[in-house]
Parts: structure tokens; C-alpha cells; sequence
């Protein structure tokens, strides 16, 4: 058997193993590419500015190369099939996706990143235990759960009764925190509020309501 039928074995074999064309096994390599780069520090881009992304690729049998931009917001100004973009922000905040992908003629790669919008709106919080004008007795453990969302995230969310703040890390679970207070106020009516921060801006949002604490008589349990 001469080199040349073994050659063909080898790639018969291979063809039939991997299940793929022998045009595939002999082909040349994908692009090659770092990652987005942008003139934006820290890929946060204010309403409706514009600002500048590229990526730097090569391929390695020195052919040419092709790009394909896709963002799923805001708006591409000029072409999207070159190695740079120019971009301009929605007016709405929130974190959107900026997507290139680079081809030759053998194969294409993608590389992504995400840009955020600072959005000017307060996080929408709700206090969703326990009930408007609840009775709670004192000393007890009273659960309190609130939902609060923005569209950059929520920096921090902070529980605070009658207009002071309670140092506690709530449990976080699908946007929803959750306090446990030790009920340590005097018997009477009492403010509750979750106060949430948005990421970016520091916007604040709250919710609020009354309870009411009924003091322990002495001697009954």
C-alpha cells in the first residue's frame, strides 16, 4: 500500500468517525479576536450619547475578514459591517447587549458585551408583608417582605421604622428582600419602610406603612 492510499484511509476513517465532510477536516482555522473594546468607561453610555465600540481580529491565513453588529436597543448609526461601531443609547435605562460577529472564509467567531443606560426613574418598590394596619405584638419577630426592581439593578435596600434606619442584611430571592425585625418598639402605631437604591444614578425608591404594636401586659402570657 503507497503513502498516497494511506492518506485516503486515514481521512476515510476519519470521515466516517466524526461524521462530518472531508472539506471540514482540511479546512483552515476561525478569526481570531480580543474582546469589544469601547471610548465608554466602564461600558456605561448616558441616554440618548452615542459612543464608539471596535474589536481587534485577525485571520490567520491573512484573508479578509467580515463583521455583523447587532444591539438589542437603541441605535446604530452608519454601517454595522465593519470592525468599529458607532452607537447611541436609548432614552429608557436598563443593561443592553452589544454583539459582533467576525468571519471568514472558514468559519465565524462572536464576542459580546453588555453596555449600561443609567435610567433616571426611582427602583418600584412594594411591601408585600406584612398587611397595611397589622397588629404585631411586642418583642415578637416580625417578617417583612418587600419586592423592589430597577432597570440598572438595585445597589442596596434598607428597612426603616419610624424614619430610623435598622442595620440588617436582608435574604434575597427573584427580587423579593426580606427582613426579620425584633420588635423592640413602645406599644402604639409605627411607620415600617423599605427604602431600595438604584446602581448608577443612586436614584431612591421607597414603600411605607403603619402597624400596630400591642405592648405585653405583665403577669399574662
Amino acid at each position: 500500500m503507497n503513502r498516497i492510499t494511506v492518506t485516503a484511509a486515514i481521512l476515510l476513517l476519519l470521515y466516517l468517525c466524526c461524521g462530518c465532510n472531508l472539506d471540514k477536516l482540511i479546512s483552515g482555522d476561525p478569526p481570531e479576536a480580543g474582546d469589544i473594546k469601547t471610548d465608554a468607561s466602564g461600558f456605561v453610555v448616558q441616554p440618548l450619547d452615542t459612543a464608539r465600540f471596535w474589536i481587534e481580529a485577525t485571520d490567520p491565513a491573512g484573508g479578509t475578514l467580515g463583521y455583523k453588529w447587532t444591539v438589542n436597543g437603541g441605535e446604530i448609526i452608519g454601517s454595522s459591517g465593519q470592525s468599529e461601531l458607532i452607537w447611541r443609547a436609548p432614552i429608557k435605562g436598563g443593561n443592553y447587549s452589544i454583539n459582533v460577529e467576525i468571519s471568514n472564509k472558514e468559519d465565524n467567531i462572536s464576542r459580546s458585551e453588555v453596555i449600561k443606560v443609567p435610567s433616571l426613574t426611582a427602583p418600584r418598590v412594594n411591601i408585600l408583608e406584612p398587611a397595611p394596619d397589622s397588629y404585631v405584638v411586642q418583642y415578637s419577630d416580625l417578617t417583612i417582605k418587600a419586592s423592589a426592581i430597577h432597570e440598572n439593578n438595585i445597589q442596596v435596600v434598607q428597612l426603616w421604622i419610624d424614619d430610623t434606619y435598622t442595620p440588617s442584611t436582608p435574604a434575597v430571592h427573584n427580587d423579593v428582600y426580606e427582613f426579620v425585625w425584633k420588635i423592640d418598639a413602645a406599644p402604639g402605631n409605627h411607620e415600617l419602610k423599605v427604602r431600595a437604591v438604584a446602581q448608577l444614578t443612586g436614584a431612591t425608591g421607597q414603600d411605607s406603612l403603619t402597624i400596630h404594636v400591642e405592648g405585653i401586659v405583665a403577669g399574662k402570657k
